[in-house]
């Protein structure tokens, strides 16, 4: 499957990040459709998204360290915790997504992903 330049062979392991998923998670968000259409090629596909209000990732229970994962529909899903809200101001919008963007590229580097 192509990926812009990249073609992804059998069972790779792509990370896909999103900053949040918008409401209702999982079912209108670009990147689980991308996912699900990895998914159906065999590929084990984590998404990474952050913390928002009006979302639903499908996972539930309390963070630890930051973080909860677990699977949802086949995905495995990391959901930071980074509170986000149209209502930030810009400054504090930034600083959210500096903070995510630092935290998806630390698990991209200490996990075995592909993309």
């Amino acid at each position: 499957m192509s990926l812009g330049r990249r073609t992804l062979s059998t069972r790779e392991s792509p990370l896909l990040p999103s900053t949040f998923l918008h409401p209702p998670g999982l079912d209108r968000h670009p990147f689980p459709c991308q996912a699900r259409a990895l998914l159906a090629r065999g590929h084990e596909v984590t998404l990474v998204c952050g913390s928002y209000a009006g979302g639903q990732t499908g996972l539930s229970g309390d963070y630890r360290a930051g973080r909860r994962e677990g699977w949802v529909d086949g995905i495995q899903v990391i959901e930071l915790e980074l509170p986000y809200s149209n209502r930030d101001g810009f400054l504090r919008r930034t600083l959210t997504f500096l903070k995510f963007a630092w935290r998806s590229a630390w698990l991209a580097l200490r996990r075995d992903y592909d993309t």
